[in-house]
């Protein structure tokens, strides 16, 4: 595991290394309520270079920690994204890697996951429509062995200058025999005076699911029914972002309410 995480890691470094022209870093707190008496924590940081016009690099450092009185689960990942995006097509090559270590109270049935995760994403645009589909594939090594399988289509338009709509129904098939169907839905808008809503959600089946524009993976065995979310960005000034947002999210057993606090930056190299 370490091996792959340091290789994950200088991929990370000589890309920082490398840029020439803008850097975006960003970085979100994340708590979780879960209704089963369990809390999560997460700190993540993302950083966008700007190589060319064409090229970007997104990286995405996290860890995870979710405490229940009787378990603890510590999960870190590093996920790195490469963007081709010169319009009218844009293409984006996904590597993630995923290290959870699972431990109880008294000390037993402790296990370690690792996680491998491919993505490719094309994405077409057509006048104010954006049209594509993206494929990801997971491997799990851990408590569970699993394959999973997502093919992602989407349908976005832009509406004027200030409203983006996104339709993308989602399709997985799993090792364990789970083929789960969802579609997701979400709406950007701006409202004036540095002020970006957002507020979307999904309904239907999902397991191990991966967010390409994101790069946010759903590390959850257990089905997951719908989800819900609102965000409010504001632009304090030209080179800096705050974010608050918040998220509810159904799983066929307990529930979560995320509430999340983030900062966005820009720089000019």
């Amino acid at each position: 595991m370490m091996k792959k995480l340091s290789l994950a890691l200088l991929l990370v470094f000589a890309g920082i290394g490398n840029a020439q022209t803008y850097t975006y870093p960003s970085a979100y707190l994340t708590i979780g309520d879960y209704s089963n008496n369990t809390q999560s924590i997460s700190f993540a940081f993302y950083n966008t270079l700007q190589f060319s016009k064409e090229f970007y690099l997104v990286n995405n450092l996290e860890n995870l920690i979710i405490d229940n009185p009787k378990w603890k689960y510590d999960q870190k990942h590093i996920v790195s994204q490469v963007i081709y995006d010169d319009l009218p097509i844009t293409l984006k090559l996904a590597y993630g890697f995923y290290y959870g270590k699972y431990s109880t109270t008294p000390s037993r049935n402790n296990y370690e996951d690792n996680i491998n995760l491919y993505s490719a994403d094309f994405i077409g645009k057509l006048g104010s429509f954006y049209l594509g589909a993206s494929y990801t594939r997971t491997n799990l090594d851990g408590y569970l062995h699993q394959t999973v399988n997502q093919i992602t289509p989407r349908f976005e338009m832009l509406f004027g200058a200030n409203l983006f709509v996104s339709v993308k129904p989602s399709y997985a098939i799993l090792e364990d025999k789970r083929k789960l169907f969802s579609v997701s839905a979400k709406a950007h808008y701006y409202a004036g005076s540095g002020v970006l809503l957002k507020a979307g959600g999904f309904y239907g089946k999902r397991a191990y699911y991966f967010d390409s524009d994101l790069i946010t993976y759903f590390n959850q065995n257990e089905t997951q029914k719908n989800n819900f979310f609102g965000q409010v960005e504001y632009v304090v000034d030209p080179k800096l972002r705050a974010i608050l947002s918040f998220q509810q999210t159904q799983f066929t057993s307990y529930s979560i309410r995320y509430y999340i606090l983030g900062v966005k930056s820009f720089f000019s190299l």
